[in-house]
């Protein structure tokens, strides 16, 4: 059975799914840009980012936000985060928001170990093949 919006339309929540991913990857720089306007991570920063990340699946496509959702699930694993992890989490933030998330994926492991695609693939080679083709067309 279909379910409809209250405007009687079909509702088809992967209709937008792609739009709405790159919002919310949009968003999660700006937040990130926020938090770390003070150069520090509070706790209450850190819980109100693991809130909205887990808040947002569809952001979750982006390998990008996925390597932010996992490590603020590590941290957040016994139900609080501490000085250590919150820094952590700053040079995550300070990463992702320089463009340079890949090169702080994971210590001891290469972006494309720890940021793999739902198929296996890793999404960071698709960015970068997407970053190549932007600046090779833009020349």
């Amino acid at each position: 059975m279909t379910e409809f919006d209250p405007h009687g339309q079909p509702f088809n929540v992967k209709f937008n799914r792609a739009r709405r991913a790159e919002r919310d990857l949009c968003k999660l720089l700006g937040l990130a840009r926020g938090l770390l306007a003070d150069g520090v991570v509070t706790v209450d920063e850190a819980t109100l980012l693991h809130q909205w990340v887990s808040r947002h699946e569809d952001a979750l496509d982006h390998w990008a936000v996925r390597t932010v959702h996992k490590r603020l699930a590590a941290h957040f694993e016994n139900g609080a985060i501490d000085e250590d992890e919150r820094g952590d989490l700053k040079v995550l933030l300070d990463s992702l928001v320089a463009g340079e998330l890949s090169t702080v994926c994971d210590a001891g492991r290469t972006a494309s170990d720890c940021c793999r695609g739902s198929l296996g693939e890793s999404a960071v080679a698709g960015h970068s093949a997407s970053t190549q083709f932007h600046n090779s067309s833009t020349k």
